[in-house]
């Protein structure tokens, strides 16, 4: 579910090509919630939808920030070096070894249209800069689904427009649908 990244992937260009962005633009980096938006899991939640259009469990949030004595958001509990350790561990992908039947979803950037309205340009540099990353973005995804399929001609693969990267929460209908129709097809 959105987790076919190449760790080999350069993003250097990109991240000069969003330079030129219209300040409203989401940016690439999580956004941080303020402490009052923290005083509660409850209140996170909150943020959460607000600002990323998806909310994680309590449960889950619980499992991986510290409860502070009030009920507010703790730290984050994971070790500062775990992610590192995660993406020093990641190689890129070699699908070609998979024998087994594959579903994988895709997150595609909304329509360049869409994004043009939703981020107006103030100026024709920032319009270029929003087809130039919207290309650079579609390119990116069609360019994983192209190395999975040619490793796995077979695969099921489920592209949804405008999705986040937290597929299974922001398009649960359509996940469970395809989960359930893969499903079907195995015998």
């Amino acid at each position: 579910m959105d987790s076919t990244a190449d760790p080999a992937f350069d993003w250097k260009p990109y991240e000069e090509l969003r330079k030129n962005l219209p300040s409203a633009y989401p940016p690439m980096t999580y956004p941080q919630a303020t402490p009052e938006d923290r005083r509660s899991f409850q209140r996170y939640r909150e943020w959460q939808r607000r600002v990323l259009g998806i909310a994680f469990p309590e449960s889950d949030l619980r499992a991986v920030f510290a409860a502070s004595p009030d009920g507010s958001v703790g730290p984050y509990m994971s070790a500062r070096g775990v992610g590192n350790a995660i993406h020093d561990g990641m190689h890129s992908p070699d699908y070609s070894r998979i024998r087994v039947p594959v579903l994988a979803f895709f997150s595609l950037p909304k329509a360049l249209e869409v994004q043009l309205r939703l981020y107006p340009p103030n100026n024709e540099k920032e319009r270029n800069a929003i087809e130039q990353v919207y290309a650079a973005d579609m390119s990116y995804v069609k360019g994983s689904i192209a190395r999975l399929r040619t490793g796995v001609p077979d695969a099921r693969v489920v592209e949804l427009v405008g999705a986040n990267h937290y597929i299974f929460l922001a398009n649960e209908p359509e996940v469970l649908r395809e989960i359930r129709a893969f499903l079907a097809t195995l015998h």
